[in-house]
């Protein structure tokens, strides 16, 4: 039996707030995670764009769904929209943290 390190610290992740985050896929052989985050008012992303969030390290934001739309542009985001993240394994983990602003 083999194990992944990065796919049990995904999955302890995702167990501990599944509430707000939901695992969408897996790509490129478990290398790749998509992720839906769903924001609560305590995440610092809250009144930001994207392009203030700016990058993040082996992770990048595939877009923001508000009331069951992609946004466009550059809106603020609020709280109850929806993320759609990709990550490494071993970067999702500070991605959710950084999301939600926990430490």
């Amino acid at each position: 039996m083999t194990f992944s390190i990065p796919s049990i610290i995904s999955q302890l992740v995702e167990e501990s707030l599944s509430d707000q985050i939901r695992q969408l896929q897996t790509l490129e052989e478990g290398r790749i995670l998509s992720t839906v985050i769903e924001l609560h008012e305590q995440s610092p992303w809250i009144g930001k764009t994207l392009r203030q969030i700016g990058e993040i390290r082996e992770a990048r934001v595939a877009g923001v769904i508000r009331n069951g739309e992609l946004l466009a542009g550059e809106q603020l985001i609020q709280s109850g929209d929806k993320v759609v993240t990709l990550s490494t394994p071993l970067a999702q983990g500070d991605l959710i943290r950084k999301i939600l602003g926990e430490k």
